[in-house]
């Protein structure tokens, strides 16, 4: 090989390692300007590292594009139900877990995606209303998402729990406010309500609230009535009712027999044997209610 060869190559070589030191550079600014708080500075330059041949496929550097990512979110994301720069976060962390091989970096990709995972569940309880309930649900399930991924053998137990009973109370007061209308947010409150129960058999609420919504429908149906309509409409009327209190009575038994103290689960017991006709329970419950209160 000639002289004139060996520096083409040579110079090749130099360009090369000069183009990689240079987007290094880039990494360094990146970290430096979110250092100083110049988070927009920050994303400018590490955006011109990811898409770069030479850094593309480095882990670090989708780690520090997706931190970035996350302080963004802090400014952009805050009260907007949204979370679109937590979920690009999220995706860059992903890609450095992947290209992360000797798992140099994995321990603080986890710990970021973990923290954005919260701030998604955060929002989701932030949102759980009759008007923002849609988004509520979209943050809780880029939660899990996040989560799962962070943490594979996570319990979600206690945040299903409040997930459902949260979203399940919305849909019972969405179908509260207009019945007719919202009719099928019925099913999906006691819908939710049941699947707290298949992760918590214990828990008291569910039941009681479940309970709680056959028992209003069936007062809803009884003074609905027209009653100067003939008797069998009347008759089918109240068999209508009937079958709702039926319906709701087995869980405000269960809900008795976890808590037998609280009132409004008495007098609801009181209020349905009393329309079922049935005198002696109606009248236990009643006496234990007296009790309690000291009558």
């Amino acid at each position: 090989m000639n002289f004139y060869n060996k520096n083409i190559i040579l110079f090749a070589l130099l360009l090369k390692a000069g183009m990689g030191f240079a987007q290094y550079d880039l990494v360094d600014k990146a970290q430096k300007a979110v250092q100083a708080g110049k988070i927009d500075s920050a994303y400018i330059y590490i955006s011109k590292t990811v898409d770069h041949p030479e850094t593309s496929k480095d882990a670090f550097v989708w780690y520090v594009k997706g931190f970035i990512l996350k302080e963004i979110s802090k400014q952009n994301d805050a009260g907007t139900g949204m979370g679109q720069y937590r979920t690009d976060a999220i995706k860059c962390l992903t890609k450095a877990l992947e290209l992360d091989v000797t798992q140099e970096h994995t321990i603080n990709i986890k710990k970021v995606i973990a923290a954005l995972a919260s701030s998604f569940q955060k929002e989701s309880v932030r949102l759980m209303d009759t008007s923002n309930f849609m988004l509520a649900i979209k943050n809780y399930d880029q939660f899990k998402s996040a989560k799962k991924i962070a943490d594979p053998n996570f319990n979600f137990k206690e945040f299903d729990l409040q997930f459902y009973n949260g979203l399940a109370s919305v849909y019972r007061d969405i179908f509260e406010a207009n019945q007719i209308v919202n009719s099928k947010c019925f099913d999906l409150a006691i819908e939710n309500y049941g699947k707290a129960i298949e992760l918590d058999a214990n828990d008291y609420s569910p039941y009681y609230n479940i309970g709680s919504l056959y028992y209003n429908k069936g007062v809803t149906v009884i003074n609905q009535t027209d009653y100067s309509t003939d008797l069998a409409e009347i008759e089918k009327v109240q068999d209508i009712a009937a079958n709702y209190f039926k319906k709701g009575l087995p869980y405000f038994e269960k809900a008795y027999m976890l808590n037998s103290k609280k009132i409004k689960v008495i007098e609801a017991l009181e209020g349905i044997y009393y329309t079922l006709n049935d005198q002696e329970k109606s009248e236990k419950f009643k006496a234990e209610k007296k009790k309690i209160e000291g009558n």
